[in-house]
């Protein structure tokens, strides 16, 4: 009788021995599966919130604050931080004292701005807030406005210009969850100035398609005011879908590749990276060439537009510098 008493005590404590085991085990277990959910660090958290067609389109430019825009150039700037933020007034600068009609290329690329030009008098001209925002800013709970593309005005030789570019990113938090805010503006400018020639340095050109299926635009860029050796310099910008921009030079081919961010096939590639993306290069480049004998070359602007997909529309625009003084618009 008293070995079957010390037998039942003893498997009593082997019992309750294993069932504090399992309590610990199963406690361990549902530690290590919350350790797992936890990040190892801050960045991970970061990467998930990436936006990879932001970083894509995203152009930093660092502005030194003594910036001037002239007929025929472009600036772009980028800034990061909380809350509201102006940039530095540009002046704008023209070639002559004469009424010159005035257009100004306008992009936000990430996060909402506010293009506006002051007169010596006040507002000429305002973009509003432009672009897309799931966050409050001085535009609202949020904001949902492509804006116009460019800004036009007349301008009076009796005034003063200046540029003035805003925007807002949220006030607490990571603002790079929302992308930096990048900008760019080009200014073109229609002057009846004493000048002896007119060529394309300081123009621009654009397209525009939702043809569906591949296509070439054409389009002649006039160099006949330029000297021989003369360099020349194109910015070139692929919006909605890729785009490649092709120039003959003398023989010799100046391409920019194919440009843009595409989640579909095509001449651009037909193997997607590990985000999906076929292509997923920066929507904006500059291409330079030496101008030879010719007075003209053509540049050639490749696209594909394809059914079903977001955006279905091509949309592209080439911005022309020339270095040398009897380009006009330098």
């Amino acid at each position: 009788m008293r070995n079957l008493m010390i037998m039942i005590f003893l498997l009593l404590i082997a019992s309750c021995r294993m069932e504090e085991d399992m309590t610990i085990e199963k406690d361990f277990n549902k530690t290590s599966k919350i350790e797992n959910r936890i990040p190892a660090d801050q960045s991970e958290i970061e990467n998930e919130v990436e936006n990879p067609l932001l970083a894509a389109k995203s152009k930093p430019c660092e502005l030194n604050g003594d910036e001037v825009l002239e007929c025929g150039q472009g600036l772009c700037g980028s800034w990061i931080g909380n809350g509201y933020h102006v940039y530095e007034s540009i002046p704008l600068v023209f070639p002559c004292e004469e009424p010159c009609s005035v257009t100004l290329t306008i992009e936000e690329i990430e996060v909402p701005n506010r293009f506006t030009v002051y007169n010596s008098k006040g507002i000429e001209v305002t973009s509003e807030w432009i672009g897309w925002a799931n966050y409050p800013g001085p535009w609202g709970s949020s904001l949902g406005n492509p804006g116009p593309p460019s800004l036009t005005f007349v301008r009076d030789p009796g005034q003063t210009y200046t540029l003035v570019i805003e925007t807002s990113l949220p006030s607490k938090g990571k603002p790079d969850r929302f992308g930096s805010d990048t900008w760019e503006v080009f200014m073109h400018c229609d002057c009846p100035c004493e000048v002896g020639c007119v060529d394309d340095c300081g123009g621009n050109f654009s397209g525009q398609s939702s043809t569906i299926g591949y296509q070439v635009y054409s389009n002649t860029i006039n160099l006949e005011c330029l000297e021989e050796g003369c360099e020349v310099t194109l910015t070139v910008h692929a919006y909605d879908v890729p785009n490649r921009f092709n120039i003959n030079v003398g023989g010799a081919l100046v391409t920019s590749d194919w440009l843009g961010v595409s989640t579909v096939p095509g001449p651009w590639g037909y193997t997607p990276d590990n985000g999906g993306y076929y292509i997923h290069r920066t929507g904006t480049v500059t291409m330079s060439f030496i101008k030879g004998a010719e007075d003209s070359v053509v540049l050639e602007t490749e696209t594909v537009v394809i059914a079903g997909t977001d955006p279905f529309t091509d949309n592209w625009w080439v911005g022309v510098q020339c270095n040398c003084e009897t380009g006009v618009g330098n």
